[in-house]
């Protein structure tokens, strides 16, 4: 009777190639239906080390990251998505990270993050990190001394950092027992000895004698600049009562010869309660006039107006950036379309959220004028609004209103605060 030949064992049906207890070392592509009979979603499944596939992702993706020619959102899921294609992971595995909570609160931290930047918290510590700092090295020097030793300070509880998480979970499915609260001070603390004695022996010697290229600008104190450019400092609100000459007076056209030192900067329409250039005044209108305290004074009383509020420029600064409203300065560029286009201070720009404060021209503020290149508007809003001015066709913003919003309305401050436009 002849003896069969031995063959070599063979994959059960329906298993995946690539993952045999001996996986084969050459490359080869195939098509693998997943799901029951074959069907569902059809995937490329790579015959060979996974582990090189694994490396040739980690490699593009720090790369991306490193050009940062994609948003990190599309690398970490294209990154998931490529290993499963490949037939490294499963798509168990390569949407499992959506609902572990390691991941889940990673992201809560970008959050509460992102929430300190935007509420202008981080730019309120450097400032007042970089006031007390001044000019003294020595004063620098502490405080990075203090900045490294919190930073290796985070290795001392499980919740510093997230890679403690990490670490901790990772400890609790190996071997069932995951980390203590203050286990990771057995290694932190020496770490936070360490980095303040290097510090402190070193230290001098480390720190750089430069300044950055690339140091962003301080906005600080951006709202006192722009109300001493634009001559905001004395700001009288004005009710128009049943009496007053100006009723039924155009809304955006007003002759202030006899008041040199008089600008109307807003007409805000007493129904709607919004500011409006067209159409005439009614009762119960109200005015924003700049200009010197007898000056809005005078023009009040002449044409029967009631003065409902005066503020002064500090006041006006304080309330021209807050956290609904702010302001943007925006130049007039050759080519645009606003160029022979009439405005002037009051006038609504067309989707009725902006309000141009001042309109400026070689260093002399104008009232209503044609525009022209060159010429700088002072404009007034929601945040909304002044950020969609960013990228506009006909008119270059100076500032970033998000860079202005993040750091001149730092830890709130600005609550309560009110616009230029009306404040009651």
């Amino acid at each position: 009777m002849r003896r069969r030949a031995a063959s070599a064992p063979r994959e059960p049906p329906g298993r995946p190639l690539g993952t045999a207890d001996e996986p084969p070392t050459g490359w080869c592509l195939a098509l693998h239906g997943g799901g029951r009979g074959g069907g569902g979603l059809t995937t490329l499944r790579c015959v060979g080390n996974g582990a090189i596939v694994s490396l040739v992702v980690l490699g593009l993706v720090v790369v991306l990251f490193v050009t940062n020619r994609l948003p990190v959102e599309v690398v970490a899921i294209g990154s998931a998505l490529v290993l499963w294609a490949a037939g490294v992971i499963d798509l168990d595995q390569a949407v499992a990270g959506f609902g572990d909570p390691t991941v889940i609160l990673i992201a809560a931290l970008f959050v509460v993050s992102e929430g300190l930047d935007a509420t202008g918290v981080t730019t309120w510590v450097g400032r007042q990190l970089g006031a007390r700092a001044g000019g003294s090295r020595t004063a620098l020097l502490a405080m990075i001394m203090l900045l490294f030793a919190g930073s290796a300070g985070l290795l001392l509880l499980l919740t510093g950092s997230p890679v403690n998480v990490i670490l901790s979970e990772a400890a609790a499915e190996a071997s069932g027992a995951p980390f203590g609260f203050a286990e990771f001070a057995l290694v932190g603390v020496p770490l936070v000895v360490g980095t303040v004695l290097v510090v402190l022996l070193v230290g001098d010697r480390l720190l750089p004698d430069r300044v950055g290229a690339a140091v962003p600008r301080d906005l600080s104190g951006l709202a006192h600049a722009l109300v001493r450019q634009y001559r905001l400092g004395n700001v009288g609100y004005l009710a128009v009562p049943a009496g007053s000459s100006l009723v039924g007076h155009p809304r955006g056209v007003w002759d202030l010869s006899d008041y040199p030192d008089v600008n109307i900067v807003t007409v805000t329409d007493a129904a709607a309660d919004r500011p409006v250039s067209e159409g005439e005044l009614a009762v119960g209108d109200r005015l924003t006039v700049v200009g010197a305290p007898d000056g809005v004074t005078r023009f009040g009383a002449d044409h029967g107006l009631e003065l409902r509020a005066v503020r002064d420029r500090d006041e006006v600064a304080q309330g021209l950036i807050g956290r609904g409203t702010g302001v943007a300065e925006v130049v007039v560029p050759p080519r645009s379309r606003l160029v022979g286009e009439v405005s002037g201070p009051g006038r609504v720009v067309p989707g009725g959220q902006l309000v141009v404060l001042a309109v400026q021209r070689q260093g002399h503020n104008r009232g209503r004028t044609a525009l022209q290149a060159g010429d700088l508007l002072l404009l007034e809003g929601p945040w909304a609004a002044l950020d969609a001015l960013v990228g506009h066709d006909d008119v270059l913003v100076v500032d970033s209103p998000p860079l202005v919003r993040r750091q001149s309305v730092p830890l709130g401050v600005a609550i309560g605060l009110v616009p230029l436009v009306w404040p009651l």
